[in-house]
């Protein structure tokens, strides 16, 4: 089959698409380089201390939209230490959490310099196993080095990590890995920056970054693999075919969030 590379940034029209099927390795060089140093200029926000833990005592990092606040999991019980930068006027009040405990699920405020907690990990083995290879690609590079480069790098085989030797599909699923980490453990940013969607198999919920105010969005029958949020935060995007027979599809359905 055909692979046609499309530009997200306007309607394409079918007949001035690029056939890239040829040049999928090239491509998907191009975008592991264009991720590696997106994931390092966001690492170099983090005060030194967090650095260290994020590329050596945690997993699954995923910064908010604005780049403020860091998600992550705890590989290692660590404490993150007090006053990394200097104390704001007026900061958030709910308590934090700085022990970290493994598979822990935190919060990290680059801000405000608070650590919360949301939740403990529970992915079971078999899908640990199944997504081994698909980890974050700033986790497999960032944890074989000491320091977190400064400058990019020139080599494109420093940073070839996601491509897989078997299936193309394989090697999407890496990619889509870096963005959201829906089937890790269904946590997943909500354009706000200050909320994040719970996909959970009860249903879909949304919760602030603190972990407070927790409100279910949606219980009803869905395909709980696709769920993302509209770009301005106004429509969660739905897989379902609204609980009918097996027979029937399932179709994109859009929930209005008031």
């Amino acid at each position: 089959g055909n692979n046609l590379l499309l530009d997200s940034s306007r309607f394409n029209e079918l007949a001035g698409l690029n056939h890239v099927t040829a040049a999928l390795p090239l491509t998907f060089s191009k975008w592991e380089k264009e991720l590696y140093l997106q994931e390092n200029e966001r690492l170099l926000l983090l005060p030194s201390q967090m650095q260290a833990i994020a590329t050596g005592s945690a997993k699954n990092i995923y910064f908010s939209p604005d780049e403020k606040k860091m998600l992550y999991t705890a590989t290692a019980q660590v404490t993150i230490p007090d006053n990394l930068i200097p104390a704001l006027p007026a900061t958030n009040s709910q308590p934090q959490e700085r022990s970290l405990q493994i598979g822990g699920i935190y919060i990290y405020d680059l801000k405000e310099d608070k650590n919360f907690r949301l939740d403990q990990e529970t992915r079971p083995a078999e899908l640990e196993n199944q997504f081994s290879d698909q980890i974050k690609l700033v986790e497999t590079i960032e944890n074989s080095q000491t320091v977190i480069d400064t400058t990019p790098i020139s080599s494109p085989s420093a940073f070839q990590k996601l491509q897989s030797q078997g299936s193309t599909a394989t090697t999407i699923a890496a990619f889509k890995l870096q963005y959201t980490p829906l089937n890790l453990s269904g946590y997943q940013w909500f354009p706000t920056s200050t909320h994040l969607i719970i996909n959970k198999p009860a249903g879909i919920e949304v919760v602030e970054y603190d972990g407070t105010n927790r409100a279910t969005l949606y219980s009803g029958p869905r395909d709980d693999s696709f769920v993302y949020p509209w770009p301005d935060g106004s429509k969660l995007l739905i897989s379902t075919n609204l609980g009918a027979d097996e027979s029937v599809p399932m179709n994109l359905y859009a929930i209005t969030i008031k």
